[in-house]
């Protein structure tokens, strides 16, 4: 599931669910897709339809309103993600989020907290590494920033 630039959706099924929530603030384009994936049946294309290009400093500013956006769409469909047994997971993975974001701003304090909180959702090893990483400073973190734009794609996103 990605940005609404990736998915073909009928005028019908956008209507169904109401559209995008714009009162989020960030990560419309997720909540619409849980919405979406909620209601309907996805199917999915292998062949590449378009790329994409990512700039260094593509992150946003407002981080803490990121991560409360995202706080909010999971809070809402914690339910649900209960009933199909990924609460955890999802949970997880906003917390490592989270954890990057501060720490590639420079709030490795913060950082570190949101990779506890992971630690407590669900235990992984790529997101011990990155708590390792960050408890060596900031330059550790930077170094590991390094080492992902230096592998391709394909690579770095099953590691990070």
């Amino acid at each position: 599931v990605g940005s609404p630039s990736k998915v073909l959706v009928r005028r019908s099924a956008v209507e169904d669910i109401g559209g995008f929530n714009e009162d989020i603030g960030y990560h419309e384009d997720w909540d619409f897709n849980l919405q979406l994936a909620m209601e309907y049946e996805w199917r999915c294309i292998s062949d590449a339809l378009l790329t994409r290009t990512v700039h260094e400093d593509i992150r946003s500013r407002d981080i803490d309103r990121k991560i409360e956006s995202r706080e909010t769409i999971l809070s809402r469909n914690n339910a649900e993600l209960k009933r199909i047994g990924k609460v955890d997971t999802a949970w997880h993975y906003h917390y490592r989020e989270a954890g990057i974001d501060y720490c590639s701003t420079g709030r490795t304090g913060e950082g570190n907290d949101m990779f506890r909180k992971a630690f407590k959702s669900k235990w992984a090893w790529d997101t011990a590494l990155l708590y390792c990483i960050v408890k060596t400073g900031p330059t550790g973190f930077d170094t590991l920033l390094s080492i992902k734009r230096s592998i391709p794609n394909r690579v770095a996103n099953r590691f990070f």
